[in-house]
């Protein structure tokens, strides 16, 4: 699902006008500036700090202020809208659909923890560190980290 809305000027939108929490894996959906509509001019709008065009479009019988939110995978992405001489953030979480939140969570672990020491340790098998000793992750001391300063 999606994390808690941050901000009350961003809303978002499926394609046909209906309020949603967090845009779907892979499918496009419409972001709301909720200001008013004579500042769409002046309105900017970035996602992940690229700049988002912004438009004035009838949908539903209603004229809106839109942007669209473009397909996007599983990841946390942030919406800065600077506008009227404020700016509002949103932070929102596209879940992936195909297996659990628990699952995402176990994935992103290994693939930060697990998958690195398994590469260095094949490496060192076929020789590929030859004269370098892999060692496990430890804390590092004052004392240790005091040279690389």
């Amino acid at each position: 699902m999606a994390s808690p809305a941050t901000s009350v000027r961003l809303r978002l939108l499926d394609l046909v006008g209906t309020p949603i929490s967090a845009p779907r894996e892979w499918t496009p959906a419409l972001i709301e500036l909720l200001i008013a509509a004579e500042a769409w001019t002046t309105a900017r709008l970035w996602l992940q700090e690229q700049a988002v065009p912004v438009s004035l479009r009838q949908l539903g019988g209603q004229v809106l202020m839109l942007a669209d939110w473009p397909r996007a995978g599983p990841g946390r992405y942030r919406l800065r809208l600077d506008a009227e001489g404020y700016v509002d953030e949103l932070v929102l979480t596209v879940r992936p659909s195909k297996i659990t939140a628990g699952a995402y969570t176990q994935l992103l672990a290994d693939l930060e923890t697990r998958l690195p020491a398994s590469v260095a340790i094949g490496l060192q098998r076929v020789g590929g560190l030859s004269g370098l000793t892999v060692l496990p992750p430890a804390d590092t001391t004052v004392a240790q980290a005091w040279p690389r300063c």
